[in-house]
């Protein structure tokens, strides 16, 4: 698993932030992202080192205080040669609509499938508190592996205290560890993320 983003973003908690907690450091070269991932199955990659001309657009946002198409752009990466599943989100439901034309019609052939969903929090990760839609592209064709839930699930006492890289890195271990129950909208995503990964592995 590739995992891309800045390092820091004022006023937010990155995922950069988190791995560091984690002890899985940011790469600091394309050669050294496909070391770690060949030893550990994972890599978070700066984008300012995977696309430093999307990172120098996407660093305008200081200046500007405003988003801009790049930080869609840079959701849609797919940096392998090879077939990959890539997880993709949106925040407002008029990017779903551009999103999903370009999924079918303008890049049937990219390399791999990609899941689409309303992110959480601005990331490609399920919210543990409603299920969302998920939508799985692939070949210029659509399967929906399941819709947004009508009712929240309750769960708190089994989320992080705080939201802070720390509370949260320390959460993660405890997912791990077997000593908390893992999310159960999350699980279902993970489950979606295997039988893809798994179809595009047979297919190649």
């Amino acid at each position: 698993m590739l995992v891309h983003g800045v390092c820091q973003d004022p006023g937010r908690v990155t995922s950069a932030e988190i791995f560091s907690m984690l002890q899985v450091n940011a790469v600091q070269s394309v050669e050294q992202a496909q070391q770690q991932l060949m030893a550990t199955n994972l890599a978070f990659v700066p984008i300012q080192v995977l696309a430093p001309a999307m990172h120098r657009i996407l660093m305008m946002r200081q200046i500007l205080g405003l988003r801009n198409s790049t930080h869609t752009l840079v959701k849609i990466l797919q940096p392998f040669e090879q077939p990959a599943l890539r997880l993709t989100s949106y925040t407002h439901p008029e990017y779903q609509i551009m999103l999903d034309r370009y999924f079918r019609e303008l890049a049937p052939q990219v390399r791999g499938a990609a899941l689409l969903m309303r992110g959480t929090e601005g990331e490609a990760v399920a919210s543990t508190a409603r299920a969302q839609r998920i939508d799985c592209y692939w070949r210029g064709e659509c399967e929906t592996l399941q819709e947004t839930a009508t009712q929240l699930i309750a769960e708190p006492e089994y989320l992080p205290a705080d939201t802070d890289a720390v509370n949260t890195a320390n959460w993660i271990v405890n997912v791990l560890d077997g000593k908390m129950p893992i999310p159960a909208n999350i699980e279902r995503q993970v489950e979606h993320c295997l039988r893809w990964s798994k179809k595009l592995k047979s297919e190649n």
